[in-house]
């Protein structure tokens, strides 16, 4: 949300102005959430990130196979609504 990011780089004075500004709701409000992806973007986004999973792995030695298949992804519960 935009406040905590305003607060974060504290800047707590715009905060208190646009809480009290007719453009409260534009800026501050979280506004509706975001569709669940597409199983095409997913699959396309694991394959781009392959290559960074892949270093990260080496880099850690640890394994990270889990975040480089797409197959089995599960749409968080809160997509659930949105997807029907």
């Amino acid at each position: 949300m935009m406040a905590d990011l305003f607060k974060a780089w504290r800047l707590n004075r715009i905060v208190v102005a646009l809480k009290n500004s007719p453009v409260r709701k534009f800026v501050l409000g979280g506004g509706r959430p975001f569709a669940p992806p597409k199983p095409e973007v997913l699959t396309w986004l694991y394959e781009k990130l392959r290559p960074e999973v892949e270093a990260l792995e080496t880099l850690l030695q640890r394994d990270l196979s889990a975040w480089k298949d797409a197959k089995g992804v599960k749409v968080p519960d809160r997509f659930e609504s949105l997807a029907a």
